[in-house]
């Protein structure tokens, strides 16, 4: 199958029943009939040794070249090949820039964990970037129309209920927690389709967490919902970004905006994004920086009811001055 992600587009072909189901849920929205050509066109083949046959991947036998997370992980002093192992799951993530093409190899895709449905080839898309002025940014995107804004801040600070709280109150979003940035001009693509709430958050926003497709789920697991399956109207591929919010859970009667510095904006954005991808850090701390410098930024004080800030913050886009 072939997606359209703002300008990246991915030919994806799967091996295994499953493998296709965990990968293909949260990126359904971005398929496409008839692939254009585009600058950022790239192949994954993805493989489950369990259902293909193929069997256990072989062990690590790379350079390590970062030991921030868990994983093995090795980066060409070119950048141009991304290598990932992580010994858990005996899954491989490979990543060649002068073919254009990425390979994900699992011993078992059924023993992948629930999570990484929500945000699947996060990190191939994150390399796929790296060479180009685009970055992937752990922020969500909400907006009305053609205007939007970007909550960006560590996790617990109040994105995705805000964004599902949002949701509800008419509010159109480009995701709740990774989007494709484009700088320049200062547009979010949409990435994934999925929203995930804490058990708190879910309780209070019950009409969209009714829509979990892991309803399952262990109460320290998060409710994991795809809009494309159960509101697509309110999932946008597109979105303009005119400032960036700064969301903190203030406990408060009322939301409040106040303004912040570029500075504050770099230390909501930044740090919780390399930390969370998987090589590039510089390359993505300057394109986070010039992307930044283009927008005003405020404190978002969220009230103690989610919905009471969605409508502040829907007050808030229709103010902006474009």
């Amino acid at each position: 199958s072939d997606f359209a992600f703002g300008p990246l587009t991915v030919k994806l072909r799967i091996v295994g029943e499953t493998f296709r189901r965990r990968l293909t849920t949260a990126i359904a929205f971005a398929q496409l009939r008839n692939a254009q050509e585009s600058a950022l066109a790239w192949r994954i083949a993805a493989i489950d040794g369990a259902s293909s046959g193929v069997g256990v991947p072989p062990g690590w036998n790379f350079r390590v070249t970062s030991e921030r997370h868990l994983e093995r992980l090795h980066h060409s002093a070119d950048q141009k090949l991304s290598v990932r192992y992580d010994p858990d799951t005996q899954t491989w993530r490979i990543l060649s820039v002068a073919q254009r093409l990425a390979i994900i190899w699992t011993a078992d895709a059924a023993r992948l964990p629930d999570w990484d449905d929500s945000a699947p080839c996060r990190d191939l898309f994150h390399w796929m970037t790296l060479p180009t002025e685009y970055f992937l940014a752990h922020a969500a995107a909400i907006g009305i129309g053609e205007k939007g804004v970007l909550l960006t801040g560590p996790g617990g600070s109040g994105k995705s209920t805000t964004t599902g709280a949002a949701i509800l109150r008419g509010l159109l979003t480009a995701g709740d927690d990774f989007v494709l940035i484009e700088p320049r001009f200062a547009q979010a693509y949409a990435l994934f389709d999925s929203i995930k709430l804490d058990a708190g958050s879910a309780a209070l926003l019950s009409d969209l967490a009714a829509d979990a497709v892991n309803s399952d789920r262990r109460h320290s697991e998060k409710a994991r919902i795809h809009l494309f399956g159960s509101r697509p109207a309110v999932l946008v591929p597109r979105m303009p970004i005119d400032a960036v919010l700064l969301p903190r859970l203030d406990g408060g009667p009322k939301t409040t905006f106040v303004p912040a510095s570029h500075g504050d904006a770099m230390r909501a954005l930044v740090p919780s994004t390399i930390f969370l991808m998987r090589g590039g850090e510089r390359e993505t701390a300057r394109k986070a920086t010039l992307f930044l410098r283009k927008l005003p930024a405020y404190r978002c004080n969220l009230g103690r009811d989610p919905r009471e800030a969605a409508d502040a913050i829907s007050v808030f886009v229709n103010g902006i001055s474009k």
